[in-house]
């Protein structure tokens, strides 16, 4: 946690645009009123890259909060969706609302539906949020500072305490609205199994299988609410999960709450370092893959192959019986996403498509 004090700048006649307007990986945010991107209203530094250019705009005689520019991804919805919302807690944020005005947003690529759920459940009012889809000018657009910080030169996020807090007001405000309208299990495993993926993540049904011995309890996440979800981690003394964007759910459970991630690549995830200490659970990670890195810049995008190792049968705290993983006719199928050429020829086949679909539900 770093102690940087955050401000929120005020523009006055300022755009919001949306990214890839009209079409095209085009990064959108606020522009101030000489059409100068604000860097501050990019997802994070790293995404600053060529910008969206306009022409034509509407234009609103109104004030507006920027509350950030939201991916769709899980994880997203669950530290870059919540950054700017302290803003909301200060008494300038609070006298804004009270005049009625509202809370914008863009999304990088397509929009989704968790993120304004997320929102709600953090005692946003949906009737407060706007979703900016052409370029807008208003008569002040206010932009707060981020709550976690990214680090461009070692790739690293921190935090402040108004991130620390917003988390805080978060659970505190869902814990007086979950219903028992699921099972609580005292060991939980979440996993990503319950969608294909496109041919992402592999091997991930042995790991489960160790989880099962161990006895934990599987949950395709997807197939519950948000709520049923959370309320099952705020009740369970254990929850293990692979590493990426499913385990950012840790955020929900309670201090001290034992946390084991199953790492799918030899890289780290600077997010969950985030999550882990923010809520205060014990952490272990368990190396558990055979993955290479296509990408240095994006190690994390997969794609992934897990498969029982030494380490996590040092965790079980038994020796597992399992095939080796050069055995296992799965991961010569996962070796060829090595060859980019064949793997695009191969998944252009209708044949060979569904046999990698079968593949991955026998294997993945």
């Amino acid at each position: 946690m770093v102690s940087d004090a955050l401000h929120c700048a005020v523009y006055e006649s300022a755009y919001i645009v949306p990214s890839n307007y009209p079409k095209g990986p085009k990064i959108g945010g606020v522009y101030d009123c000489n059409k100068k991107f604000v860097d501050n209203s990019a997802l994070h530094i790293r995404y600053l890259r060529e910008h969206v250019v306009f022409e034509d705009y509407k234009e609103l005689e109104e004030s507006i909060i920027f509350i950030g520019t939201f991916h769709s991804i899980w994880g997203h919805a669950l530290t870059d969706s919540l950054k700017k919302l302290w803003f909301l807690e200060t008494e300038e944020g609070k006298a804004l609302l009270q005049q009625g005005v509202k809370l914008a947003y863009i999304y990088m690529e397509k929009s989704d539906s968790y993120t304004r759920k997320i929102l709600s459940l953090a005692g946003i009012d949906n009737h407060f949020l706007i979703e900016i889809k052409e370029p807008t000018r208003f008569k002040k657009v206010y932009v707060p500072d981020d709550s976690i910080l990214y680090y461009p030169e070692n790739d690293c996020r921190k935090y402040t305490i108004e991130y620390k807090n917003t988390i805080r007001k978060f659970l505190s405000h869902i814990d007086g609205m979950l219903q028992h309208s699921v099972p609580i299990y005292d060991k939980v495993y979440f996993t990503r199994r319950g969608t294909f993926q496109n041919g992402r993540e592999w091997g991930e049904s042995c790991i489960e299988k160790v989880f099962v011995k161990l006895g934990y309890k599987v949950i395709s996440p997807e197939q519950h609410s948000i709520e049923d979800q959370i309320r099952m981690l705020r009740n369970c003394s254990h929850f293990a999960t692979t590493e990426g964007s499913i385990s950012h759910s840790a955020i929900f459970c309670r201090p001290g709450t034992s946390v084991e991630i199953v790492r799918k690549v030899n890289r780290i995830n600077y997010h969950q370092l985030i999550i882990n200490e923010v809520a205060g659970v014990y952490v272990t990670y368990i190396d558990a893959n055979k993955s290479y890195v296509l990408d240095e810049e994006n190690p994390l995008n997969g794609p992934f192959f897990m498969c029982v190792t030494k380490e996590i049968q040092f965790f079980g705290g038994k020796h597992i019986i399992h095939i080796p993983y050069w055995m296992n006719p799965v991961y010569w199928w996962y070796s060829l996403h090595r060859l980019s050429f064949l793997e695009k020829y191969v998944m252009r086949r209708h044949v060979t498509h569904k046999c990698e679909r079968l593949l991955w539900k026998l294997g993945a």
